[in-house]
């Protein structure tokens, strides 16, 4: 129980690159964290009603963007878990307030998450570190069992995590924002109390209200009374942001050919951004039979089988990891996990149960593992949406509305950071000029014609170039399943020989019939490769 160094170093993984601005090294550096083992031990004992003397083990559990997590053993065989933020867990002190509140605001709900038994928002104690010390979750981590449960058990878990979910879509909040204790916020912080509760809706500490210096933005992050408000608020950060901060830059590597390897001038996207201010009102669901789409609405901020516990039962014995949980309208949280969905296929779209392949034996084994993976997604999609009909309605209402995808598709393209590519807001754009009536559906005080236009040359040029993103993206997505990487380049340690090999191999392979100079731009901006600075 010796402090070791890798207590503070990252240990799980390597990154072949990174797509904004950072290589390995500044990545490490980001999320390296020193703290003083025997005081966190101390606190962790503490917590329990016990003393440092009854430590018995302090091992690293799991690490992940964001987070160190450690358990703690105690010498009567129990365990409890500390949860240390990274440097870049932004906004610092306000995370680790807003999640240990979250967490304990759920479980006054009958939310089944882990007991928080002590928690601290300043590095001043004698672990030296932000922490959140809670009790173990109870129960096994389904990640450990996901895909190896027959389809009639991931249907009764999706239909258990709906009703999980219908509880969280039913508590009341008289904003959006992310939840807080009074205590943990300064007196200039704005903050709404939650009925006669000790909880409080303040800020939202999602990432994208404080990446990169936005932080420094004198804008509102929330709460936010009013779905308007919500819209306009993320629009107006950024235009803030690329005021203040913004220079031309590349867009993300895999897309530079579309710009001919130039970079993006800020001007576009603030001039899409101004734009979108024009319509953000008229997205707004106004109808009198539709205003639950408007509720303020808690959602995990990533459910899959890592965070989920089960029992014996398979009965849901925990959810794990709310950091970064915010409250937002309910037409723009609603949405399928990652985990659950099959979007862009015509049968899950149009909810179609699914049916395994009938030929499945006349298959070679790649096709039959391809045709087994589709009908796994298909049903858990299925599934899901069969789960929300059953048991959160409002919810199943909302992902059916023609207008959901492109509002959330509106809101979060002119609210989520600017990287350099003008392309994605802009297409949204013009796919609400495209599709006025439709997104305007729910609103009983909308103009009859969108108060933005484009040319027809513009808005055909804008979406080719958005078709051929998109087809990059899924390349990108082959090429990182081959190379065994995540979206930010990051392997496993044990994979990061393999990886780097592969991913050389691929490189030669797709780049060896192409011309010196498309070879050259091509390797200069290879996307899976490091750089010291992508700018």
């Amino acid at each position: 129980m010796d402090d070791r160094s890798d207590f503070y170093q990252y240990t799980s993984g390597r990154w072949l690159r990174v797509p904004v601005f950072y290589n390995e090294t500044l990545r490490q550096k980001e999320r390296f964290l020193a703290f003083n083992v025997l005081g966190l031990q101390d606190i962790a004992a503490k917590a329990i009603g016990k003393s440092a003397s009854d430590v018995v083990s302090f091992r690293k559990l799991a690490e992940g963007g964001f987070n160190r997590i450690f358990v703690i053993g105690m010498n009567d065989g129990r365990e409890v878990i500390a949860r240390l933020p990274c440097s870049i867990a932004l906004p610092s002190r306000l995370t680790v307030a807003s999640e240990a509140a979250t967490i304990m605001f759920l479980r006054s709900h009958g939310v089944p998450v882990p007991e928080v038994l002590d928690y601290s928002t300043t590095t001043e104690n004698a672990a030296g570190v932000e922490y959140i010390i809670m009790e173990k979750a109870a129960g096994e981590e389904l990640g450990d069992r996901w895909f190896s449960l027959p389809d009639l058990d991931r249907a009764k878990l999706v239909g258990r995590l709906s009703q999980i979910e219908s509880l969280l879509f039913s508590i009341p909040l008289p904003a959006s924002g992310s939840i807080f204790y009074k205590k943990d916020l300064d007196s200039a912080i704005p903050s709404l109390q939650i009925s006669n509760t000790e909880f409080y809706v303040g800020p939202s500490v999602e990432q994208r209200w404080w990446h990169d210096q936005r932080g420094e933005l004198n804008v509102s992050r929330g709460p936010f009374r009013t779905a308007e408000d919500f819209l306009t608020a993320g629009a107006e950060k950024e235009l803030a942001w690329l005021r203040k901060f913004g220079e031309p830059s590349f867009p993300p590597r895999e897309y530079r050919e579309f710009t001919n390897y130039q970079q993006s001038d800020p001007a576009e996207q603030i001039g899409s951004l101004q734009q979108f201010l024009q319509i953000a009102r008229h997205l707004i669901p106004t109808n009198p039979e539709q205003q639950y789409l408007l509720k303020p609405t808690l959602r995990h901020p990533d459910l899959n089988p890592r965070n989920i516990f089960v029992g014996a039962d398979l009965k849901i014995s925990s959810l794990i990891d709310w950091q970064h949980c915010s409250a937002v309208p309910l037409f723009l949280q609603a949405g399928v996990p990652n985990t659950f969905a099959n979007f862009g296929d015509e049968d899950s779209v149009q909810l179609k149960k699914p049916v395994l392949a009938q030929n499945l034996s006349n298959m070679s084994a790649q096709d039959q593992a391809q045709a087994i993976e589709l009908y796994r997604r298909q049903h858990l999609h299925f599934y899901y949406f069969g789960g929300a009909s059953k048991f959160n309605n409002v919810h199943y209402k909302a992902l059916r509305l023609p207008s959901t995808a492109l509002k959330q598709r509106l809101c979060f393209n002119a609210s989520s950071p600017w990287q350099g590519n003008p392309i994605p807001l802009k297409a949204a754009l013009i796919l609400a000029t495209q599709n006025w009536d439709t997104l305007t559906a729910e609103s009983t005080e909308t103009a009859s014609n969108c108060p933005i236009s484009f040319t027809d040359e513009e808005a055909a040029r804008i979406l080719r170039i958005n078709a051929a993103q998109d087809d990059v993206d899924e390349k990108i997505s082959l090429l990182r399943d081959g190379i065994g990487s995540g979206e930010d380049g990051w392997v496993p340690i044990e994979n990061y020989d393999r990886a780097v090999a592969e991913n050389q191999r691929l490189k030669e392979e797709l780049l060896k019939d192409v011309s010196n100079e498309e070879r050259r731009l091509s390797l200069q901006h290879w996307p899976f490769d490091e750089h010291i600075l992508d700018c």
